[in-house]
């Protein structure tokens, strides 16, 4: 090996370290702010080690073992814990290896959506902005008076950052009423799409009406297949305009068939067996669910260099088709899936753990 390569090999796992210092820096509040952490018993403790023991063949512990004692609060099926994946070790071992975080951040990038994914259905863009040029839906130049004038035609807008987003809280909103100097102020920003809002279908909006709320599939290319491997519909409360975790929203897992789980979860933990503004979960059946799988499948071969662990947002609009509003490239979040649907990678636990532990050159240097 040539000294450049041996000086560029160096530099990212320098790099990779210190993104690992970070993402768990960003994982541990989701453990702190859990309710209630469920003390582990010597057996359970001893069952877990013994399976990451067999699977990694070092008695090292690679995660924070209380994460276990939040599984253990929320697992339904006691013989399934050990199969659950610590928070710090998915967003440090498994999405950084599986989606390349360098790339991740320069791909992932909203004004760009209709051109990586022209066979599925994008909310209206009417500008866009990328450095200094602002951009009408057509990708064409234009100037801040054509901008502040498309905004006005469509009357009700929503102003999202195009790059490293997390958790909703930079969204805006904006109507003619609020004025041209905040439409002006927010125009002045830079990396953003301005887009019409969505009329969801009627059944979502039977949930919420207040947000849009959307379909996460997570999907895996894995052995020369895309696998759906987790989905959960997350819903607005409270009369929130926004869906996410994070900002207040609530998540219920989805069963294969499309329908919900009887329960739905935040991310502190708090369960409900029906929406705060009233509707039951237990047998509602997702619209349009079987397409939009198959969309999310069809779309994230193309992406494969970049990423094979894709979290996708869809909602349905009130024609009945699937809207892709995100695709997070990478740090696409395990918690949520993990509260709501189990291990997040089902049977596929083992051969998944097992390809990462012989693959991920931060492991195999242990």
């Amino acid at each position: 090996m040539n000294i450049k390569k041996r000086i560029s090999n160096f530099i990212k796992y320098i790099r990779t370290k210190n993104l690992m210092v970070e993402r768990r820096k960003h994982a541990l509040p989701i453990l702190t702010g859990y309710k209630s952490l469920k003390p582990l018993t010597s057996q359970q403790k001893k069952e877990i080690k013994d399976y990451w023991h067999d699977i990694s063949g070092s008695d090292k512990l690679w995660f924070d073992m209380r994460y276990y004692e939040m599984f253990n609060d929320l697992c339904d099926d006691p013989s399934q814990l050990k199969y659950y994946i610590p928070d710090d070790f998915y967003y440090c071992y498994i999405d950084l290896f599986l989606a390349d975080d360098h790339y991740g951040r320069k791909f992932d990038d909203k004004t760009l959506y209709e051109l990586y994914f022209p066979e599925v259905k994008h909310p209206m863009t009417i500008v866009r902005r990328s450095r200094e040029c602002l951009l009408g839906h057509d990708y064409q130049i234009i100037d801040i008076e054509q901008a502040v004038k498309l905004c006005h035609e469509a009357g009700s807008i929503i102003f999202k950052p195009s790059l490293v987003e997390c958790g909703g809280k930079s969204i805006r909103f904006w109507e003619v009423k609020d004025g041209d100097d905040r439409l002006r102020q927010l125009l002045n920003n830079r990396h953003y799409v301005i887009q019409t809002l969505i009329e969801q279908h009627e059944q979502l909006a039977k949930i919420h009406q207040d947000s849009v709320n959307t379909i996460r599939v997570l999907t895996l290319l894995f052995e020369g297949r895309v696998h759906v491997i987790s989905t959960i519909l997350r819903m607005g409360a409270n009369g929130s305009k926004v869906d996410n975790g994070s900002s207040g929203g609530i998540c219920c897992g989805i069963l294969p068939d499309g329908h919900l789980r009887p329960y739905a979860r935040t991310l502190n933990g708090q369960i409900f067996d029906q929406h705060p503004q009233g509707l039951k979960f237990d047998g509602f059946a997702i619209p349009e669910y079987e397409k939009i799988c198959q969309l999310a499948c069809q779309m994230a071969p193309r992406m494969q260099e970049i990423s094979r662990l894709i979290s996708w947002d869809f909602t349905v609009d009130s024609s009945g088709d699937p809207v892709l509003i995100e695709a997070n490239l990478y740090y696409g979040g395990c918690n949520i899936h993990q509260f709501c649907n189990g291990p997040i990678f089902g049977n596929m636990t083992d051969s998944v753990l097992r390809y990462v532990f012989k693959h991920n050159p931060m492991l195999a240097k242990r």
